[in-house]
């Protein structure tokens, strides 16, 4: 059993049935494969480019995220793409190894608190060199990852939601923050003893 606990939750946009965001989480040999996704636009389209990621990614998750990312721009080429943010949380060391292209964020909440700038661009369409960032964790810090239907302003309600389970936190975060013209999705990590 995995030593971090995972919450998430994803909404599509006002008037659309599904959402083109999707969370991937599965658990690999020593650590957890985490990965959000946000193809470009709304409705059963991008839901399409999500589902066809979602299965790339649970067939290949691994350790080695750089190459991960690049093997699903190729899958995804032909596509619309969507913008990716990947990581992978290390069991052994209490790091997470993280990577992303386009607009979709990663950021650490706890003692000190960090955020992961992904280079623009989208995976299939336009794609960069991964650059891989490693941050340590301690028991109770937070790794955030969301797409860009979630507004940035949510930090300070962090702080009350910290008690509650990581899907309720996730929950509120896009359900308060969340833009309703734009599909929404976070997922929200905690390492624990």
């Amino acid at each position: 059993m995995s030593q971090y606990q995972v919450g998430s939750y994803v909404r599509p946009c006002d008037g659309e049935a599904v959402a083109g965001d999707a969370i991937v989480v599965k658990e690999c040999p020593g650590g957890v494969f985490l990965s959000l996704i946000d193809a470009l636009g709304h409705g059963r389209e991008a839901a399409e480019v999500a589902l066809m990621a979602i299965r790339y990614l649970k067939q290949h998750a691994a350790a080695d995220i750089g190459q991960v990312l690049k093997g699903l721009d190729a899958h995804l080429q032909g596509t619309r793409g969507a913008m990716v943010s990947i990581a992978f949380a290390d069991e052994v060391n209490r790091t997470v190894a993280c990577t992303g292209i386009g607009n979709t964020a990663i950021r650490r909440f706890g003692k000190r608190d960090e955020t992961v700038h992904s280079p623009d661009g989208i995976v299939g369409i336009r794609f960069r060199s991964p650059r891989i960032s490693r941050l340590a964790f301690e028991v109770e810090d937070l790794l955030v990852m969301y797409s860009d239907g979630v507004a940035d302003e949510f930090s300070a309600d962090l702080a009350s939601l910290r008690g509650q389970q990581l899907d309720a936190i996730a929950r509120r975060i896009v359900l308060d923050h969340g833009k309703s013209y734009d599909d929404a999705a976070c997922l929200v990590a905690r390492f624990q003893l």
